[in-house]
């Protein structure tokens, strides 16, 4: 587009797609400013809208790096010529994917050689999926998976800490633990007597 007759304002990079307050690419010229008195200055400007347009202090360069973003935004670059005035670039849309969470998940007890329930996770956000780590896979349930916690047989007395990383888009969200705790199996003796622990 050719602006006062003689001024052409460039383009700059192309949309992006983020995780939540995680720093883009920089913005480079796809194509430069041409015509006018060749006294350029350049000015960027930031939108969450892409219709009212903020100054961005210090980004005075042909070229912007924006650093991390926790919302969508768009960029434009303005073009100022003394002669021709100000163009304007094409805008640009920096879309950030949300901060995915965890739903909360209780606490689990159970005995040593008997079933401990599988866990079912969840999130505010349609389409998470999950991972996740066991401090101390000696109570029966591995060091890490996938999806769901599934239901197991405790082997062994202890407490594990269940670290729950909720995933969307790629992007890590905020995690979550819980505690499962294995017990000595106490078993009755005779319905008269106190119960014995297993040795």
């Amino acid at each position: 587009m050719t602006v006062n007759g003689s001024l052409t304002p460039g383009s700059i990079g192309s949309a992006q797609n983020i995780c939540y307050n995680a720093t883009p690419a920089g913005l480079a010229p796809i194509t430069l400013p041409s015509g006018g008195s060749g006294s350029y200055t350049y000015r960027w400007q930031s939108s969450t809208d892409n219709s009212s347009w903020t100054n961005i202090d210090g980004a005075t360069s042909d070229t912007y790096a924006p650093g991390a973003l926790t919302s969508n935004t768009y960029y434009r670059r303005a073009v100022i010529d003394a002669s021709c005035g100000t163009v304007y670039s094409n805008s640009v849309l920096i879309t950030v994917y949300p901060l995915v969470t965890v739903n909360a998940i209780s606490d689990q007890e159970g005995c040593v050689n008997t079933s401990i329930p599988g866990v079912t996770f969840a999130s505010p956000t349609s389409g998470a999926t999950f991972k996740w780590t066991n401090s101390n896979p000696a109570i029966g349930l591995p060091a890490t998976g996938t999806g769901n916690q599934p239901q197991f047989t405790a082997l062994r007395e202890g407490a594990a800490t269940i670290t729950v990383t909720p995933v969307y888009n790629d992007c890590d969200g905020t995690p979550r633990t819980y505690t499962i705790t294995v017990h000595p199996c106490v078993i009755p003796v005779n319905p008269h007597l106190r119960s014995r622990s297993i040795p």
